[in-house]
C-alpha cells in the first residue's frame, strides 16, 4: 500500500513537472531564467562615428546563442509598466558567439540602463545592469531644436514620423510620439524623396544638385544601420536599367521591385496648333527596376494620350501633366496623382491601359464641386482601403484632407474623410496627408515647414515645427520587427 501511494505521488510530481514544462513554453522559447546561466562574456559599448543616436554593443558568448539588448531610460519616476513604454529592445543577433548589436531609438542627452539577454530554445540569461548616456545632437544637424506648440501632440500616435531634409548633405529622420528625434542618418547627397518601406528600409531619390527639389538621377536603399542595400544611377546599365530622370516618388511595388516616377521627353510636330515641327514635350512615366538594377516595366503618359490633340498643349508642353505621387494597389494597378489636371488616374499594372480618372474637368466619377481637389499630392490607399490625398487647395488657398471609397462597378466615389484646415497652414506645392492609427490625420505643410495633427473630424490638435525644408512626412508603425522577443 505504501508503495502504491509512493507511485501515485511520483505520478503527481511528474504531471506537475510536465504541466510546468508546457505552461512555461511560448513559441518554442522559455520565459524563465536559466537555472545554470548562459556564459555572457565580455560586453563593450561604443558610439557610432558621426551619430550620437546609435551605439554599437559587442558581446561574446561561450556558445552560439541568440542575443539582444533590453534597455530603458534611467528615470525612475517615469516608468510605465502597464504599456511597457519604458523598455526598448534591439534587433536579435542570432546563433552566434560574437555579436555586434546596434542600439537605436535613442534620445539625445539622456541616461540609459541596459542588460544583455542571451537565450536558446530552453531558457534565457541576463547580464548585470549597465549604463550609458547619449550626447546632445550636433549643432549642424537640421533637426537640432524642433518645437511643438501643443502638448496634445505628444503621444497622439503609437509609431514614428519620418521625414528628410533637402540640402547637401541630406538627413533622414525618425521622430517618436514624444516628438523627440530618435534616429537619423546622413547622406552625402540631396535627398529628393524618401519612403520608409514595410521591410524597415528607406528608399531614396538622390541628386548632387540641391536646387531641383524633387528631381534626381540616383536611387539608394538604406537599412537602419545606414548600410546601402541597393544603389543605381542613371545610365548605369544603359537603356536596360535606369535611363531617365526620376522625380517625386519612389516605393517598393508588390513584387519588391522599385517603382518610381520619371520624366518622359518626346518630340512632336505641333505645327497644326501653332508650334514647330519638332517641339519637345515633357510628360511623366513609371519605371520599375529590380534589385539588380534591371528595368522590368515602364509606362508613359504618351502611351495613353496624344499631345497633338490635347487642348492647350503649346502652353503645357514643358510640364504636360506634372505627376507627383505613385501608388500600387493590391491588384497591381497604379494610382498616379497629376497636379496640373487636378486628377488621380488608375493605370492597369500589366497593359498600361488608362482605367479611370478621378477629379478634374473630364473625370469618370460624378464628383460635385465640393469634393473636387486642386493641386493635390500624396494620393494613396489608406489603412481603411480608401483613396486618400492632400487637397492643396490651389483654387482657394485652403488645404483640405479627403478620402474616398471607390466603387468601380457603379463608378462612385463616396467621401469618408473631408475637412478643411486653417488657411494659414496652406502649402501651395508639395506636402501630404496620412492617416495615423485610424484615429488621426497628419498633414505636412512643406511651405510652413510644419507637421500638423488633427482628429478625423478636423479638430486641430497641435503642430511640430522643423528647422529644415520638408517635402513629405510619413508614418511608420515600428522601426523593426520586435515580435521575436519573449518579454
Amino acid at each position: 500500500m505504501k508503495n502504491l501511494n509512493k507511485s501515485k505521488r511520483s505520478c503527481i510530481v511528474l504531471a506537475l513537472v510536465l504541466s510546468c514544462f508546457f505552461a512555461c513554453k511560448k513559441e518554442n522559447k522559455w520565459e524563465g531564467v536559466c537555472v545554470t546561466p548562459h556564459d555572457i562574456g565580455t560586453v563593450s559599448m561604443n558610439p557610432v562615428k558621426n551619430n550620437i543616436l546609435k551605439y554599437e554593443v559587442l558581446v561574446n558568448t561561450e556558445k552560439a546563442l541568440d542575443v539582444y539588448i533590453k534597455y530603458w531610460i534611467d528615470r525612475k519616476d517615469d516608468l510605465d509598466s502597464i504599456n511597457e513604454k519604458q523598455f526598448y529592445y534591439s534587433q536579435v543577433s542570432k546563433n552566434k558567439k560574437e555579436h555586434q548589436i546596434l542600439l537605436m531609438n535613442l534620445k539625445q542627452n539622456t541616461a540609459y540602463k541596459y542588460v544583455v539577454v542571451a537565450q536558446n530554445d530552453n531558457c534565457k540569461s541576463y547580464s548585470d545592469e549597465k549604463e550609458f548616456k547619449t550626447n546632445s545632437i550636433p549643432y549642424y544637424l537640421p533637426f537640432n531644436h524642433p518645437k511643438t506648440d501643443s502638448t496634445l501632440v505628444k503621444n497622439v500616435f503609437k509609431g514614428y514620423m519620418s521625414s528628410h531634409s533637402l540640402d547637401i548633405p541630406g538627413y533622414l529622420f525618425l521622430i517618436d510620439n514624444d516628438m523627440d528625434l530618435v534616429w537619423y542618418h546622413e547622406v552625402p547627397r540631396s535627398i529628393k524623396v524618401a519612403n520608409w518601406t514595410d521591410q524597415n528600409t528607406v528608399l531614396t531619390i538622390l541628386s548632387v544638385n540641391a536646387t531641383k527639389y524633387t528631381r534626381g538621377e540616383e536611387i539608394a536603399e538604406f537599412d537602419l544601420k545606414g548600410n546601402i542595400l541597393f544603389r543605381t544611377q542613371k545610365g548605369a546599365k544603359g537603356d536596360k536599367g535606369l535611363d531617365k530622370i526620376l522625380h517625386h516618388e519612389i516605393r517598393h511595388d508588390n513584387d519588391n521591385n522599385i517603382m518610381a516616377l520619371t520624366y518622359e521627353e518626346e518630340v512632336y510636330d505641333l505645327t497644326s496648333v501653332g508650334g514647330t515641327a519638332e517641339e519637345l514635350i515633357i510628360g511623366d512615366g513609371i519605371i520599375i527596376i529590380d534589385k539588380e538594377g534591371n528595368k522590368v516595366w515602364e509606362w508613359s503618359v504618351f502611351d495613353v494620350m496624344d499631345p497633338v490633340t490635347y487642348p492647350g498643349i503649346m502652353d503645357k508642353r514643358k510640364d504636360w501633366f506634372h505627376a507627383n505621387s505613385l501608388w500600387q494597389d493590391e491588384n497591381g494597378d497604379f494610382l498616379i496623382s497629376f497636379r496640373t489636371t487636378n486628377q488621380v488616374w488608375k493605370i492597369d499594372g500589366e497593359s498600361g491601359e488608362l482605367i479611370w480618372k478621378l477629379g478634374g474637368e473630364d473625370g469618370d466619377f460624378n464628383l460635385p464641386d465640393s469634393l473636387k481637389f486642386y493641386g493635390q499630392h500624396a494620393a494613396h490607399i489608406n489603412s481603411q482601403g480608401d483613396l486618400m490625398l492632400l487637397d492643396n487647395g490651389l483654387s482657394d488657398s485652403i488645404p483640405k484632407v479627403k478620402s474616398f471609397t471607390i466603387d468601380e462597378t457603379n463608378m462612385t466615389a463616396t467621401p469618408q474623410i473631408n475637412f478643411a484646415m486653417p488657411k494659414e497652414f496652406y502649402s501651395g506645392v508639395k506636402g501630404c496627408a496620412y492617416l495615423l492609427d485610424n484615429e488621426y490625420v497628419m498633414f505636412c505643410s512643406s511651405d510652413k515647414r510644419r507637421v500638423y495633427y488633427f482628429d478625423l473630424d478636423g479638430n486641430y490638435l497641435g503642430q511640430l515645427e522643423t528647422s529644415y525644408k520638408l517635402y513629405r512626412a510619413e508614418y511608420m508603425d515600428e522601426m523593426y520587427d520586435s515580435s521575436e522577443y519573449v518579454k
